[in-house]
């Protein structure tokens, strides 16, 4: 049984949008002793491996490598980047929307966002997400959370017994 058919997760949940967000540890440099390197056109392969796992009816937004501390031990700023062109002109071919990061941490001081260098803290993940949420509104506004149904009463809706008397009903 596959996990994904037709855009439905194995379960009954139906998937609204996919986020590919690979590439900084693949983008290490070939030779060091991690082994995480992926040559570049290996990447993009990947990289659209994963796009093909989805319907094409479902929105993919990809998202290019986070930046670094320049002194990181095996890295280098302009090949990570090199890897996040690869992404957006990928997206650009595909029709997807991307989050390019490089240009949301660009000419920020990185110190407040990264934990060690490298990965982000929950600040360098704001921005990601900011990022994302303003590609999914101007992309594919129907996704916008102020635009999705509600599960459940909002928090100010305070008469919860109506909600709940409705909910008992359909049990019996």
């Amino acid at each position: 049984m596959s996990v994904i058919d037709g855009g439905t997760i194995a379960g009954g949940s139906k998937i609204a949008f996919v986020v590919i967000w690979m590439g900084t540890n693949d983008s290490v440099l070939d030779g060091q002793p991690s082994g995480q390197h992926v040559p570049i056109d290996r990447f993009r392969k990947n990289l659209l491996a994963m796009y093909s796992l989805y319907p094409s009816s479902i929105p993919t937004i990809f998202v290019t490598p986070t930046p670094f501390q320049p002194n990181w031990q095996d890295r280098d700023p302009r090949v990570t980047k090199q890897y996040g062109e690869t992404t957006k002109a990928l997206a650009h071919d595909l029709g997807c929307s991307v989050v390019d990061s490089q240009k949301e941490f660009e000419g920020r001081d990185l110190g407040p966002l990264l934990s060690d260098g490298l990965h982000l803290k929950p600040a360098g993940y704001e921005i990601i997400f900011q990022a994302l949420m303003g590609v999914i509104r101007k992309a594919h506004p129907e996704l916008a959370p102020e635009n999705l149904p509600m599960a459940f009463p909002s928090w100010d809706d305070h008469d919860m017994r109506e909600w709940a008397g409705r909910k008992n009903e359909k049990r019996k």
